[in-house]
């Protein structure tokens, strides 16, 4: 796939997300809502066939409104018959039928507080206005609450994190090449992100500029996956909004077993996620978020405030929803794994010196694939390893093979003793959960380029000493998964996964030539070395839960279970397009 075809992908995937059969069409009203500076922007009124007056879901888009024609959002589709709520679909400034409106200087929040106080004037409306949307149509609710309309009682956004600093971008100091070129094919944001590939100034500035939870007065909903691009972002997200918003009590989160959605028939509340199905968090996100607009909008007392503020979905053998008050619930206890060369195995005993290290090696021109995963314009969420990556020789395999069941909720470190007979290269982490049937199902991966060791500025940059040893930390996105007796943890060691991740080239030379994002000029060929013995012992620093009899027990005594659901392999055949 080439990026030059992201945008007709998107909407396909949308239009395949809102339709199985053509059966009708939603009827709408295309109006110019003002803004204060004398623009009008284009949208779209959907309202339900009575009459009356009624509570708004408000969405902006930049990816054309006229695709919501096709059916609307939270399982509504064609059926405004009997429908609550009246939709208004709105094209941001600058884009599609808002393209007039394009000046040089403007505010997307400040649009957003004009329409929605517009909306909320119109007879048709009762003055209670709700947004929602995913990723870009996420971030714009936060826009649009940092401005505090009067008129706005509650928001979702979904898939999105509207922070901006460097290891967003560039995690362990390595430029997400495919998410950086798809934002660039989207947005034009590639030059701004590449034009700063260091951490300092420019990115303190960025972060201040898009970090103001003591700003948002309205409750919010996080919606996110763990498959999500910025899922480590979300997580954060819901911590600074509990702390410093002035309603930090009425914000909530729930994380499902999703991905981005955008590029593939998985989008966020899809049966299929991957090569798996979690027939228990099928629309699971709709049915919070009317949960949500129906006690902000409609005045429901539906139990919606007593909901806890943190819920999330356990991935693995058996899947269960979970509830806490802080992320992952604080029960689990941080456990040490040991790498050994002998076996190639994970164990909680030190490795000893039977087999002290390993050797790969790394051809920046041959890099070992991405599949699946965290990745926004390539197929996401959980693929199976085996074929394309466990099969190569440019990678090491620890595999965890003991009875004990365990959950895993929190953020994994690795801390790795490597060598490299080149100055500068990657190292690189995916997690994985074997299954019964042996494949090796992606869960997460992490990434660390060696030259920013100590730090991520122009001045904490340095090079290695070829095969020399040092010592290399990577940190792995949050987590819930329950490893069974039937399944392993399996981690795989390379240093490469691309393009997910830049090429590193191995020469210690400028790793982006031009600001582009992939590109090789001169790459080296390194030999990486992975040590693990009782002097330089590598290791997993896991946040560990055991499981003494089964996750139900568990459940009744850490958790609070809301639903407990099977998950199985996806066939071909089973993919349908879903709301």
């Amino acid at each position: 796939m080439t990026l030059k075809t992201i945008k007709n992908i998107y909407s396909l995937a949308l239009l395949l997300s809102w339709a199985v059969v053509f059966q009708a069409q939603p009827e709408w009203e295309t109006v110019a809502i003002p803004m204060s500076d004398g623009e009008e922007l284009a949208a779209d009124v959907y309202l339900p066939a009575e009459e009356g007056d009624f509570p708004v879901i408000f969405i902006q888009t930049p990816y054309n409104k006229d695709l919501y024609h096709l059916g609307l959002p939270l399982g509504v589709g064609w059926d405004q018959t009997d429908q609550p709520y009246a939709f208004v679909v709105m094209d941001w400034r600058c884009h599609f039928a808002s393209l007039s409106a394009c000046v040089e200087e403007f505010d997307r929040g400040q649009d957003g507080y004009d329409a929605v106080q517009w909306i909320a004037e119109q007879d048709w409306c009762t003055g209670k206005i709700g947004t929602y949307g995913p990723s870009a149509l996420g971030n714009i609710q936060f826009q649009t609450a940092q401005k505090q309309p009067p008129n706005l009682y509650c928001c979702v956004p979904e898939v999105c994190a509207p922070v901006s600093f460097y290891e967003h971008y560039f995690p362990g100091g390595v430029a997400r090449t495919e998410y950086i070129q798809t934002l660039g094919t989207l947005f034009g944001a590639q030059g701004g992100i590449m034009a700063f590939p260091y951490d300092g100034l420019a990115w303190d500035i960025a972060e201040s500029l898009t970090t103001y939870p003591d700003e948002i007065v309205t409750p919010m909903l996080l919606i996110g996956g763990w498959y999500d691009i910025n899922i480590p972002d979300q997580v954060e997200m819901i911590e600074l909004l509990a702390d410093e918003s002035p309603v930090g009590d009425q914000h909530k989160i729930l994380i499902g077993p999703w991905v981005h959605g955008g590029s593939s028939t998985a989008n966020v509340g899809s049966l299929e996620q991957g090569e798996l199905e979690y027939p228990g968090a099928q629309h699971v996100n709709h049915e919070w978020a009317l949960q949500m607009f129906d006690y902000y909008l409609r005045d429901i007392d539906n139990g919606y405030p007593e909901l806890p503020r943190v819920n999330y979905h356990i991935q693995g053998e058996t899947n269960v929803w979970a509830e806490s008050t802080v992320p992952f619930g604080g029960s689990s206890e941080p456990m040490t794994l040991f790498l050994h060369h002998a076996d190639n195995s994970l164990k909680w005993s030190s490795p000893g010196d039977e087999m002290p290290s390993q050797s790969f090696t790394y051809d920046p021109e041959d890099p070992s694939p991405s599949v699946g995963g965290h990745v926004l314009s390539l197929e996401q969420g959980p693929l199976d390893q085996g074929p394309d990556v466990e099969s190569r020789n440019d990678n090491l395999i620890f595999t965890y093979s003991e009875s004990e069941e365990f959950i895993v909720e929190g953020i994994i470190t690795l801390s790795l003793w490597v060598s490299s007979d080149q100055v500068d290269t990657d190292i690189v982490v995916r997690l994985t959960d074997v299954h019964p049937d042996g494949s090796s199902m992606l869960i997460n991966s992490g990434v660390k380029r060696l030259r920013f060791i100590n730090g991520f500025t122009v001045a904490d940059e340095s090079f290695v000493t070829p095969d020399e040893m040092v010592q290399v930390e990577v940190k792995l996105p949050p987590l819930a998964h329950h490893f069974g007796p039937n399944h392993k943890m399996r981690i795989i060691v390379t240093s490469s996964d691309y393009p997910h991740y830049n090429r590193n080239m191995n020469t210690g030379g400028e790793m982006y030539p031009g600001g582009d994002p992939d590109m090789l000029v001169n790459p080296l060929v390194a030999e990486n070395t992975l040590y693990s013995n009782n002097a330089n012992p590598s290791t997993m620093n896991i946040p560990v839960s055991w499981i003494e009899t089964n996750i139900e027990e568990r459940s009744k005594s850490a958790i609070s279970v809301l639903a407990i659901t099977n998950c199985a392999i996806r066939s071909p055949s089973s993919i349908v397009a879903s709301w």
